[in-house]
């Protein structure tokens, strides 16, 4: 008999449930729990999951949160309601795709005592449309491609360098109830990319495994990550307090850092923190990925974020303008 898996949803709100729920259902893995923690309920989601009719092998929960627990608290809540061996973390604006849970337990099954197992993500709009390039250069970027497939030979790199998706991987229940997420006030907009690399800490040598399989759809829309957000500085404290012990995990961290520090820059710049914004200038990590160029406009953002903005805008009207002289062309 199959474990059990469950998907917990951490739902605000309406947003995009009805299109999670769908993809869930048609999901051919049993047996299955679904568990929904509404931290703001309302009477659209009560109506949205009373209509909807599993077939057997699958049960749904839904847990209105009748005082608001935050994203952190939410799912925190969610692992200890779940009864899976295995715990998937579902974001209420994303969904999975054909055959995701029989694809990533068929991975677990192939590498008994596997941590984590994780699949490829597709990128989509608002609307559900794949964004295809967007797509084949992420999954590229974040190691998640053909020849990766298996056991990872280092989870805290796999972790640190991205190839974790934000939601819609396995995890093992025990750890994510023994490891927790952390609120926003200690990891920012960045919650889920430390859980990946605490899970990697506690997981004593289990491995994380990649399987080669469309396994989410990870959804771009405007109600995400604010332009206030502080992502870039709250990933680089965290790679800076890790103690990487082998090769491979440092420089994994060392790519982690390099990718992060140009964010955490603009971050500081636009928050009028000049000291922190030059201070990362400098940074031998900060030059291991920027163009000459992207220097350039970041020390303009360190003098006067208005004057670097206005100038990115009219470079980006003026792209536009010629991009469509040439289709109309």
């Amino acid at each position: 008999m199959n474990e059990l898996i469950s998907v917990c949803i951490p739902a605000y709100g309406k947003r995009f449930l009805a299109d999670t729920m769908a993809s869930l259902l048609k999901q051919d893995y049993r047996p299955l729990e679904i568990v929904i923690g509404d931290d703001k309920p309302n009477a659209d989601n009560e109506a949205l999951l009373a209509t909807l009719k599993p077939d057997d092998g699958i049960t749904i929960r839904y847990i209105p949160n009748h005082v608001r627990l935050g994203q952190a608290g939410n799912i925190n809540m969610l692992f200890q309601e779940s009864r899976g061996a295995w715990i998937v973390i579902m974001h209420d604006d994303d969904f999975l795709l054909p055959g995701a849970l029989s694809a990533l337990h068929a991975g677990a099954v192939r590498h008994p005592g596997a941590a984590a197992v994780y699949g490829k993500i597709t990128i989509v709009d608002a609307g559900g449309n794949v964004d295809t390039a967007a797509t084949i250069q992420g999954n590229r970027d974040f190691g998640r491609s053909p020849e990766m497939a298996g056991a990872q030979s280092s989870s805290l790199a796999a972790a640190v360098d991205g190839r974790i998706p934000h939601n819609g991987f396995l995890v093992r229940a025990d750890l994510a109830r023994a490891v927790r997420y952390k609120g926003r006030d200690e990891v920012g907009d960045v919650c889920d990319y430390d859980f990946g690399i605490r899970v990697a800490q506690a997981s004593d040598g289990a491995p994380f495994v990649f399987v080669n399989h469309d396994a989410s759809a990870c959804r771009r829309w405007g109600g995400q990550i604010s332009a206030a957000s502080r992502s870039g500085i709250f990933a680089l404290a965290i790679l800076n307090d890790l103690e990487p012990k082998n090769a491979e995990d440092k420089a994994a961290v060392r790519r982690a850092v390099a990718r992060h520090a140009a964010i955490a820059l603009c971050e500081h710049a636009r928050a009028g923190n000049r000291m922190a914004a030059l201070r990362l200038l400098g940074s031998g990590g900060y030059w291991r990925t920027v163009s000459i160029a992207q220097a350039a406009y970041h020390a303009l953002l360190i003098l006067s974020p208005d004057i670097a903005e206005a100038i990115a805008g009219r470079l980006r009207l003026g792209r536009r303008a010629r991009q469509s002289d040439m289709a109309m062309g």
